[in-house]
């Protein structure tokens, strides 16, 4: 109930953001909350994600700068008996982003924390995230927003790449430029 409920909270805050980029001049941006699922079919495997994530690029005297977060945490049954897949991903310097219609891109360094064998470990790294807003502003359609979310490591040996859709919450890609 506790993820569920903060959803709904990041749902409704990431609205409001919206709604507030939607009425001022700030260029271009990427915001996103809600839930994620990623379905593998040959292995039947399903994994669900808490995200969200705020980006922005406005003009500062005349020049475009970058800033925002990304978060990401996985949302599994404490039955799960492959507790490995369980990891909290965060990036609160996204330093680049792109945008192209109904599609964004953006990246920056990250921090991935999962249970290892002795533990909680911790990589640092760099996270790119690609992200497509399906829903127009008049109602939803029948494709769901998606995401693609690659995090690499510094020394390159730990790579973790997630696509996924959008099950609970939403993904909006905004220009006024």
């Amino acid at each position: 109930m506790r993820i569920v409920t903060q959803g709904l909270c990041a749902l409704l805050l990431g609205a409001g953001a919206t709604g507030v980029l939607a009425q001022t001049n700030v260029g271009q941006a990427a915001i996103g909350a809600g839930i994620a699922v990623y379905f593998n079919p040959i292995t039947q495997e399903r994994d669900g994600f808490q995200v969200r994530f705020e980006v922005h690029k406005r003009p500062v005297n005349g020049q475009p700068v970058v800033r925002g977060t990304f978060s990401m945490d996985t949302v599994t049954n404490r039955a799960d008996p492959t507790p490995d897949r369980r990891f909290s991903l965060l990036a609160r310097e996204i330093g680049f982003l792109r945008v192209d219609a109904n599609k964004a891109v953006f990246e920056g360094p990250a921090t991935l924390r999962h249970r290892g064998p002795r533990g909680v470990v911790t990589v640092h790294g760099s996270v790119r995230v690609q992200v497509e807003d399906n829903r127009g502003p008049a109602g939803a359609t029948e494709t769901p927003d998606k995401i693609v979310v690659k995090f690499t490591s510094r020394d390159g040996a730990l790579v973790r790449e997630i696509p996924a859709v959008m099950f609970r919450g939403d993904i909006r890609v905004v220009s006024n430029n």
